[in-house]
C-alpha cells in the first residue's frame, strides 16, 4: 500500500502487555491511582506529602481518601473536569487565592501523571509485544493516530528502524563540547528520527542522540536538507510527554541579592533581582522536544525555566486544547489522513461515552464512504460495534481480543539481510553502535562505545568485540555486523 493507506489509531490498550520491573501496567484513566499508588516510590513520605493537596481534594469533593484510591477505581476525567471548573467558581466568588490553590492542584496532578507513565518506556524494550508492534508498524510505513501521552510506541519504532550504520566522525571527539557540527545536525542514533516524525516544527530540540544531551535551535535543525518531516507521520493527538512549553518561572530565583553575593549577582543575573527576570518573547509559544525528568511530582526544567508538557488533559470540554494552533493543526491532518486511508487498524482505543471529539473526527473522515479493510483489536464487543458506526463500515471487520493475537495474523517477516558491512579482523579497533540489549540487568539500549577490539567472527556473521562493557571478568559481547562501524 502507498503512503497514508494504512493508518493506526493507538490507545492505552495497546500498551497493556508492557510491565514495569514491579509487575505493574500502564494505568489507564479509571485506575491510574489503584495503579500509581503500588508503585514503590509514591508511597515513601516524600511523594505522600508532596501530594497532600491532591489527596486532600479528592477526599474532601469525592469522600476517597489514599487508601480507598488505592483499592478502588477513579476516573481521571472526572477529577480533571471537576479542577477545571472550581477556580472559576471560586475567582467568581470573590476567593482569589482558593482559585490560585485549585490551579496549583490541577498542574499537580499533571505532575504526577505525566512523571508515572514517563517510567514506562524504558521498558518497552524487554516487552516482545511491543517491539513486534513497533516492528508492524514500521514495516508497513504505517502513519499512526496516537492519543497516548506516553512515548512507548516511538520508542519500539525506533528500535525496529535499527541503528543508523554511520558515525559522524566529529560526534564524541570533545566530551566537553555542545556545539554541533552540520554533520551531526542530520544525525540520530536510531534510523527513525523523532524530531521528523510528529508532524511539526519544534522551536527548540533535543537530538536523539546518545551521550551527552544536546539541543538545537528548530530553525537551524530543520533547515539540513536531510531533516525533511515524515510524509508518514505520528501525530499525537492529545499531545506527549516529550513535548514542553516553557513557563514564566526560574527554577531557581533567589530574590534581592544580600550583600556578600552582589559579586555572584553580577555574575549570574538571572538568579538575583528586585523582580523574576521576564520569559524571553521567543520562548512564549515555542514548544520544545526533550526528554524531560520529573521528581517528587514536579516539572522538568530547561535552560532554568521550568517547562509544562503539552499535554490535553482528560477533561470533560476540551474545545479550548484542542482550539490551539497546534493541536488545530494535528486534528485537520488526521481527519485527511483518515479520509484517504485504505486499511484503518484500531488498537486499544474504546471510544467512550464523553470522546465526542474522537467520535466526530472519525464519521466526519468517512462521511465520503468507509475504509476498505478494518482491524479491531479490542476484546469488547461493544467497541467494535462503536466503531464499525464510526467508520460507516459495512462489512464484517477483522477482531482480536489481544496486541499479540493481531501480531501473529501479520505475516512472518522475511529474514532480515544485514546492510553491507566490512570484515573486520582480530584485533581490529571499531566502534560499536548498539540497538538494544540487556546484560546482567544493564540496558544497553542506544549506547555507543569507541574504541572496542573485535576478538573474533562468528560462522553466522556476527562478532566478538572485546571493550565495550565488563561483565564479571568478561568482557565480550556477542553483537551483529550492523552495528560496528569503523572507529
Amino acid at each position: 500500500m502507498s503512503i497514508d493507506e494504512t493508518v493506526y489509531i493507538l490507545g492505552a490498550g495497546a500498551n497493556q502487555s508492557l510491565e514495569a520491573w514491579d509487575g505493574l501496567r500502564p494505568p489507564l484513566a479509571t485506575n491510574f491511582f489503584r495503579v500509581a499508588l503500588q508503585a514503590k516510590q509514591f508511597s515513601g513520605r516524600q511523594y505522600t506529602e508532596r501530594l497532600q493537596p491532591l489527596y486532600d481534594f479528592v477526599a474532601t469533593h469525592f469522600k476517597r481518601d489514599r487508601d480507598r484510591l488505592q483499592r478502588e477505581p477513579f476516573d481521571l476525567e472526572e477529577l480533571f473536569t471537576t479542577l477545571q471548573l472550581q477556580p472559576a467558581v471560586a475567582y467568581r466568588a470573590g476567593k482569589q487565592e482558593r482559585s490560585v490553590q485549585l490551579a496549583q492542584i490541577e498542574f499537580l496532578l499533571k505532575s504526577f501523571l505525566a512523571e508515572y507513565l514517563s517510567q514506562f518506556e524504558s521498558h518497552a524494550f524487554s516487552d516482545h509485544t511491543m517491539r513486534e508492534l513497533g516492528r508492524v508498524i514500521h514495516t508497513e510505513e504505517a502513519t499512526v493516530l496516537s492519543f497516548n501521552y506516553d512515548c512507548i510506541i516511538e520508542s519500539v519504532l525506533e528500535l525496529a528502524s535499527g541503528v543508523r550504520g554511520s558515525i559522524p566522525s566529529t560526534l564524541g571527539s570533545d566530551p566537553t563540547s555542545l556545539q554541533v557540527t552540520e554533520e551531526e545536525l542530520a544525525y540520530s542514533h536510531f534510523n527513525w528520527n523523532r524530531p521528523l516524525a510528529y508532524g511539526f516544527k519544534f522551536s527548540e530540540l533535543q537530538l536523539q542522540q546518545a551521550g551527552v544531551a544536546r539541543y538545537v535551535d528548530g530553525a537551524r535543525f530543520y533547515a539540513h536538507p536531510s531533516n525533511a518531516l515524515y510524509e508518514t507521520p505520528f501525530l499525537k493527538l492529545h499531545g506527549s510527554l516529550n513535548w514542553f512549553r516553557f513557563l514564566p518561572i526560574r527554577r531557581f530565583w533567589m530574590g534581592p541579592a544580600p550583600p556578600e553575593l552582589r559579586d555572584l549577582a553580577k555574575r549570574q543575573p538571572d538568579l538575583f533581582g528586585d523582580t523574576p527576570p521576564d520569559l524571553p518573547d521567543s520562548r512564549r509559544d515555542a514548544v520544545i522536544l526533550i526528554r524531560g525528568h520529573w521528581w517528587l511530582a514536579q516539572p522538568p526544567d530547561f535552560d532554568g525555566w521550568l517547562i509544562d508538557p503539552v499535554l490535553v488533559t482528560p477533561v470533560l470540554n476540551k474545545e479550548r486544547s484542542l482550539a490551539e494552533p497546534l493541536f488545530d493543526m494535528l486534528w485537520t491532518r488526521a481527519e485527511l489522513t483518515l479520509s484517504k486511508c485504505r486499511r484503518l487498524v484500531v488498537i486499544g482505543y474504546s471510544f467512550a461515552p464523553t470522546d465526542f471529539h474522537s467520535k466526530d473526527l472519525l464519521r466526519r473522515a468517512f462521511q465520503e464512504g468507509p475504509p476498505d479493510e478494518l482491524v479491531v483489536v479490542n476484546p469488547s464487543e461493544d467497541v467494535v460495534t462503536k466503531v464499525l458506526e464510526l467508520t460507516h463500515f459495512q462489512q464484517a471487520p477483522t477482531v482480536h481480543d489481544k496486541v499479540e493475537d493481531y501480531i501473529r495474523s501479520m505475516p512472518e517477516p522475511a529474514t532480515k539481510a544485514h546492510p553491507p558491512t566490512s570484515t573486520y579482523s582480530p584485533g581490529d579497533r571499531v566502534t560499536l553502535k548498539i540497538g538494544h540489549l540487556e546484560v546482567g540487568g544493564l540496558t544497553l539500549t542506544g549506547s555507543v562505545f569507541r574504541g572496542v577490539t573485535i576478538a573474533s567472527r562468528n560462522p553466522d556473521g556476527s562478532y566478538q568485540v572485546r571493550g565495550a562493557i565488563s561483565m564479571g571478568g568478561n568482557d565480550e559481547l556477542t553483537v551483529p555486523p550492523d552495528w560496528i562501524v569503523p572507529d
